[in-house]
C-alpha cells in the first residue's frame, strides 16, 4: 500500500491569497514529490488547494491502493462522506475521477506538530504559494 501526504497553502491570507498546493507518496522503494502553486484569486483558500494536492497525488498514484495522511479534517471529511460536499464542487469532481478504482484510507495528522513529511508537504506547499504570489509582481 502507497502512503501519500499533502497539504495546501494561501499566501499571504486565507481565503483569496496565492495558492500552493503539494503531496509526496511513498510506494515502496519510490519516493514521488508534486507541487505547484497559482497566482491570488477571491476563491482560493487552504481547503481547495488541500484538496487540489490529494487529487494531483491521485494522478499520478500507480497502484490502486493508498493511505493518506493529511491535516484538513475538511479534506478528510468531505472525501469519506463524513460531510456533504456542499462548495468547491468543480474540484470534488476532478478528485472523484482520480479516485475512481482505487482503495483509499484517510488519515487524520496534527499540523506543524513534528510528523516529518507533514512538515515537508506543508513547507512545499507554502513555498510554492509565496513564489505564486511574487511571479504576479
Amino acid at each position: 500500500m502507497a502512503i501519500m501526504y499533502t497539504d495546501g497553502s494561501c499566501w499571504p491570507k486565507n481565503p483569496g491569497g496565492a495558492g500552493g498546493w503539494a503531496y509526496c507518496i511513498l510506494d515502496g522503494d519510490t519516493f514521488y514529490v508534486g507541487s505547484d502553486g497559482y497566482p491570488s484569486e477571491p476563491k482560493n483558500t487552504n481547503n481547495r488547494t488541500e484538496l487540489q494536492a490529494i487529487t494531483e497525488g491521485l494522478k499520478v498514484l500507480k497502484g490502486k491502493e493508498c493511505k493518506i495522511y493529511t491535516d484538513s479534517m475538511w479534506a478528510l471529511n468531505g472525501a469519506t462522506g463524513v460531510h456533504k460536499r456542499r462548495k468547491n464542487l468543480d474540484l470534488w469532481g476532478e478528485y472523484d475521477r482520480a479516485a475512481t478504482g482505487k482503495d483509499l484510507t484517510f488519515q487524520w495528522v496534527k499540523a506543524h506538530k513534528g510528523d516529518i513529511l507533514n512538515e515537508f508537504v506543508d513547507d512545499l506547499a507554502r513555498e510554492e504559494a509565496q513564489i505564486a504570489e511574487m511571479r504576479k509582481n
